[in-house]
């Protein structure tokens, strides 16, 4: 039988709707409303936004185009690259600005979901509970309180607005093919945002039999064929967003099957699901990543299997007379498919983010068996107001919670190796740059990135040796840094950054001598390694060598010509010699020293000053000395560095060298 029309009829409560969005709406401040003060995080905010030029040069043609054509993040994903230069042309680098729209559009798809299922279902109640749970649900967060989720927020939002027209569409009327192909529009735009709706021409066969109600139930074949046949323009774009996709992951994050063979991956699938039942339930210890699976015992995902097997089945048994129980159960099981881990990409077993839109499903199963007991066992409506009660409570708690994990790298970071079971090399490694970006906490970076050293056997290998030690160089450890990675470069392959760190360690403990051999070792190995010169430099200058010590230099900044250091060293020795051809040398060193600092650095504005006085360019060689005194002028600088840039500007002006 099929609904006559998309209108609710009179009895429908629609007066309640206007209190229920104000109460959804007010939760999703409750929890989200903090986000706006929190900054973009290490881990791909970076490549999303912050460092992103042509996201944050606003909306351009010339980003359009980039948008259009780029695999960046291993994704294809244009329109989620627009929405974020429409914010970067509102919000500049403002990070509350991100959050402030990723809040906006949960709340949009918290209105459009409640407003979807009391249309489609008539039951005001239930409908009001699935998006709540929506809003509030802990898991949740991670797609709201992360600015690079939002894919997430806004394929979510054509998701919506697809079952609305599709909707429409289906419930008949004037006009209704034009819905269908808004909601073709609809869908398609939400595969530009995130290719994870590629589950949705299924999932509308399974809407058609509840809550649409398009299968008949004399005609249930005809009109099951017919209803696919229905959907094919809708499965054109399906496929060709799963093409693109591959294409887009295939060489960045997907892992081959000769890594991760089909019966690890399947266990781990049926793990995953498991997992997100048992988050759904029991929230805690929420992740921004969960390390793949180690060490599981072949009972688990046995167990797991056995248990979802059950509830397959049992869903099925009751299709008929608890019609949402199949088509929750199988919402959720069938949009996790594209992300459960057949097809493994990145090194995360399960992530948060996933469950935004599978919960939908999961959430309509539970709140109509409640409004069925509520109407079939009075006796139990009490009981199940007061779990209701108990439950939107512990959700707002652990919500509002869980969103102030990310108030900031360090605790977003720190909780996650807290929470891990077997912390990786990797997440390890995340906590200490989430630990340096804050200043002042490099020792517990050091002490972070030495846990995972000590604890786990897969980060004894030289690339973490090399990030241990420079952090405890870092640090001011320089012994701890020498004493780790000493043994490791007598190794005839030992990586020229292993040679470099335990260089700069020695030369920071005066082991002058000893460092000047190691950089040479570098040198002469890898010649194109610019730490190696630089590194080789500063010995020759610290035994007097500056010749020496400038060609070192010069080497270095062949390789890489924004090493501070090197560019005002060398302008400030040029400056000194005779000749115009070393004052032009130095000029120009000069000025790349301040393009690299943004007029920041003391040491690149007196260097430019110098070489101009040398050449003569006395008003230049004011400026810049003034330049350099106000910078010397600054809190925390010595106060030495202040005096001597004044008498070099009183020099200056009197038209002499200092």
């Amino acid at each position: 039988m099929s609904s006559p029309v998309f209108a609710d009829p009179a009895h429908a409560s629609e007066g309640r709707e206007p209190l229920f969005a104000l109460a959804l709406t007010l939760t999703v401040v409750a929890i989200y409303g903090q986000t706006v003060g929190y900054p973009f995080i290490i881990l791909d905010d970076p490549g999303y936004v912050a460092d992103n030029p042509h996201v944050l040069g606003g909306l351009t043609w010339a980003g359009a185009r980039w948008a259009w054509t780029t695999f960046q993040e291993g994704n294809w994903h244009p329109l989620t690259w627009l929405s974020l230069m429409l914010d970067a042309q509102l919000y500049g680098r403002w990070a509350g600005g991100y959050h402030l729209t990723n809040g906006l559009l949960h709340a949009a798809n918290t209105l459009l979901l409640f407003r979807w299922l009391r249309v489609t279902t008539r039951s005001p109640w239930p409908a009001a509970c699935v998006a709540f749970l929506f809003a509030a649900h802990p898991t949740h967060v991670e797609s709201v309180a992360w600015v690079t989720e939002r894919k997430d927020v806004l394929s979510t939002l054509f998701f919506c607005l697809t079952l609305l027209a599709y909707t429409r569409y289906a419930w008949g009327g004037y006009g209704r093919m034009r819905y269908f192909w808004l909601a073709w529009l609809f869908y398609a735009l939400g595969l530009l945002a995130k290719p994870m709706l590629v589950t949705v021409p299924p999932l509308l066969l399974l809407l058609d039999y509840w809550p649409l109600r398009r299968f008949p139930a004399a005609a249930i074949r005809e009109h099951w064929l017919r209803l696919v046949v229905e959907k094919i323009p809708l499965g054109v774009l399906m496929v060709g967003s799963c093409v693109v996709t591959f294409l887009a992951q295939r060489t960045l994050a997907v892992v081959p099957y000769e890594r991760l063979p089909l019966g690890p991956r399947t266990a781990s699938a049926v793990l995953g699901v498991g997992t997100y039942l048992g988050k759904t339930f029991w929230p805690t210890d929420l992740s921004i990543f969960y390390p793949y699976w180690r060490g599981v015992p072949p009972w688990k995902p046995l167990g797991w299997g056995i248990v979802l097997a059950v509830l397959t089945v049992e869903a099925l048994r009751r299709w008929r007379r608890q019609p949402y129980l199949v088509v929750g159960w199988l919402w959720f099981l069938g949009t996790l498919v594209p992300v459960i881990g057949l097809v493994q990409v990145g090194g995360q077993s399960v992530a948060d983010r996933y469950m935004y839109l599978p919960h939908i499903g999961l959430f309509m199963a539970l709140c109509w068996s409640g409004q069925e007991v509520w109407g079939r066992w009075p006796v139990a409506r009490p009981w199940l107001g007061g779990a209701a009660a108990v439950v939107a409570a512990a959700c707002l708690a652990l919500s509002i919670r869980q969103a102030r994990f990310w108030r900031g790298n360090a605790p977003l970071f720190a909780h996650a190796v807290a929470v891990a079971a077997h912390p990786t090399p990797w997440l390890y490694r995340l906590h200490a740059d989430a630990l340096l970006a804050t200043p002042g906490r490099e020792s517990e970076a050091a002490d972070a990135c030495e846990r995972a050293w000590r604890l786990s056997p897969d980060a004894r290998h030289v690339s973490n040796a090399v990030m241990l030690g420079g952090l405890w160089l870092r640090a001011g450890r320089w012994q701890n840094a020498a004493s780790l990675l000493d043994p490791l470069a007598a190794r005839p392959d030992a990586p020229a950054e292993l040679l470099c760190t335990l260089g700069d360690s020695l030369l920071a403990g005066g082991r002058n001598d000893r460092a000047e051999a190691i950089y040479r070792r570098c040198v002469e190995r890898m010649p194109g390694v610019a730490g190696g010169h630089f590194g080789l430099a500063n010995c020759l200058r610290l035994r007097g060598d500056v010749p020496g010590a400038c060609d070192e230099f010069e080497a270095g900044l062949e390789r890489r010509d924004d090493w501070l250091p090197a560019l005002t060293f060398l302008a400030w020795t040029y400056a000194h010699l005779e000749g115009d051809a070393p004052h032009e040398r130095a000029l120009t060193l000069a000025r790349r020293a301040v393009e690299v600092s943004r007029g920041q650095d003391v040491g690149g504005c007196t260097a430019a000053a110098a070489a101009e006085a040398a050449l003569g360019r006395w008003p230049q060689a004011i400026d810049s000395a003034r330049q350099a005194l106000d910078l010397a002028s600054r809190p925390g600088i010595a106060p030495g560095v202040a005096e001597a840039c004044r008498e070099r500007l009183t020099a200056y002006q009197q038209g002499r060298l200092p």
